[in-house]
């Protein structure tokens, strides 16, 4: 079925020719300048289309869902498209936008799914949201150099970009504008740029590095969540937030480091990340984690905590809850509390030194950490939580330099914060003036005997000395290798040699000892 219009027309009203599914060809005459919305809209068997050039504005929905459209020449005059002017036009191959076009509105070429490339001329001003959502097709997509944001679910589902720079002056990039794009590897982030909005790059599975160019102050939401190829990523002195979720479960995401600058770390920011490497840079102002910050980072044998790190307290902390290869921690200078369920179920540390300036112990804090043999508490503590140290199973010693035995954070919850960690078999060391003052409380009084510090000063346990010469260093490594060739001598530590705490001494050791030094 075809029409033909006569001379003379001026204009088409509003859903003129819509849901005429078996119109196949329509003849414009060059008088016409307005087609109303919706005009054309689910003319499903119409292929090509010839647009006067008196016509200043393409209006939304105009050819929405013409499934047989294949190719378009906007001509030249046409100043604006409105929103979803080709929205599911599903053949359409090739489009060609004159210069005369400022404005493009959101969601105009959505989901058409047969779309390889196109242009958008430098005329362009204004580019709405979702501009090429789900053209899975689409692989070249060259956007006009003056636009300062690129809008939100730009490119969301394009999965057969490749690769994408974007243009020199773009400042932000908007909300999921790159969410989904499997199979883009590079991405090339301009000068200029400063805001990485939520889920820009969530799912992108074969991003494989990032680097952020100085300017860039935050990095949003879930922004590379789930970018399971992505192995390197290098953060700006100038970043100050890193967003929930931003680099969850990035597999592949073995070393990070926190520039000073960054000043919040949200939630599961790194929760199920490849870490091995954690380096912080201490910064002028106070650094925030949000819970599950880097929980089950499984991948991660040590970590420093800044000097400038400020935790309040939370009800669920669970910040390194997991990391079952965590095996040395260094609190710094600056925590003044362990939060509820920081270090539970670190199955690999073997020894917990809680610096002076730490008032209260968390519920839950290292329970579950069952290869715990020793803890030094400082001389500020006051509070251990419920559960705090509950089913360590291996402790063997607790130091603890406070003069007066330590309280709770309610009347009964210091009595179960050794629960099922068989005590009976656990040396508590006090100073000698507070030897009495702790044998009369629980659940100090459970403990198999209370000996005196001095003279029984604590053992350091956090140690990758090997081969037992006073040094971490090249040394240990070839002693790991000795261990695994059966040729090491007996005196060398089997359990320093276990740098990923997994329960054996082999090759992954040796890497991961590698990781340690070389972050040094």
């Amino acid at each position: 079925m075809s029409a033909t219009l006569g001379d003379g027309i001026e204009s088409i009203d509003e859903h003129a020719f819509h849901g005429c599914e078996a119109l196949e060809s329509v003849s414009l005459p060059a008088s016409v300048a307005a087609i109303g919305r919706e005009g054309f809209a689910g003319c499903k068997a119409m292929k090509s289309l010839v647009l006067s050039g008196k016509t200043k504005v393409l209006k939304e929905n105009l050819f929405i869902n013409c499934s047989s459209l294949t190719s378009v020449t906007i001509p030249d005059g046409v100043e604006t498209l409105e929103g979803n002017v080709f929205n599911g036009c599903s053949s359409l191959t090739s489009v060609t936008i004159p210069s005369s076009v400022t404005s493009i509105g959101d969601q105009t070429f959505y989901n058409c799914v047969k779309l390889e490339s196109v242009t958008i001329p430098n005329s362009v001003a204004e580019l709405g949201t979702g501009s090429f959502h789900g053209c899975v097709a689409l692989t070249s997509a060259v956007l006009p150099e003056g636009i300062e944001e690129l809008p939100g679910s730009t490119f969301r589902l394009c999965s057969s970009l490749t690769s994408y720079s974007i243009p020199s002056n773009v400042e932000v990039l908007g909300r999921f504008a790159f969410q989904g794009c499997d199979n883009l590897a590079t991405v090339n982030l301009p000068e200029g740029l400063t805001t990485i909005e939520e889920g820009v790059f969530q799912g992108c599975k074969s991003l494989s590095a990032v680097e952020l160019k100085e300017g860039v102050v935050t990095v949003s939401n879930s922004a590379f969540k789930d970018c399971g190829a992505l192995v390197s990523v290098s953060l700006s002195s100038s970043l100050t937030t890193i967003g929930t979720e931003a680099f969850m479960r990035c597999g592949a995401l073995e070393r990070i480091e926190i520039p000073a600058s960054v000043e919040n770390i949200g939630g599961s920011a790194f929760e199920g990340a490849g870490l091995k490497t954690l380096k912080f840079n201490t910064g002028e102002n106070s650094l925030y984690f949000g819970y599950n910050v880097f929980k089950d980072c499984t991948g991660l044998a040590e970590v420093t905590l800044p000097d400038n790190l400020s935790l309040v307290y939370e009800n669920e902390g669970r910040f390194f809850q997991g990391c079952t290869a965590l095996k040395r921690v260094d609190l710094g200078s600056g925590l003044t509390g362990i939060v509820n369920l920081m270090f539970k179920g670190c199955t690999s540390l073997r020894e917990m030194v809680v610096p002076d300036q730490v008032t209260d112990i968390g519920n839950e804090a290292f329970m579950g950490c069952t290869n715990l043999r020793q803890v030094i508490m400082g001389s500020g503590i006051s509070g251990i939580g419920s559960n705090a140290f509950a089913s360590c199973d291996l402790l063997e010693k607790v130091y603890c330099y406070s003069e007066e035995p330590p309280g709770a954070f309610s009347d009964n919850s210091i009595y179960d914060s050794f629960k099922d960690s068989y005590v009976e078999y656990v040396t508590l060391y006090v100073g000698s003036a507070y030897i009495d003052e702790y044998s009369k409380y629980k659940p100090w009084t459970d403990f198999k005997e209370i000996l005196a510090i001095e003279g029984n000063e604590p053992v350091n346990l956090l140690t990758y000395d090997v081969n037992g010469d006073g040094s971490e260093d090249g040394d240990d490594i070839v002693a790991i290798l000795q261990i695994i060739m059966g040729t090491a001598p007996a005196n060398y530590d089997r359990g320093a040699a276990d740098v990923n705490g997994d329960g054996k001494v082999d090759v992954a050791d040796i890497v991961g000892l590698l990781n340690i030094l070389s972050s040094k």
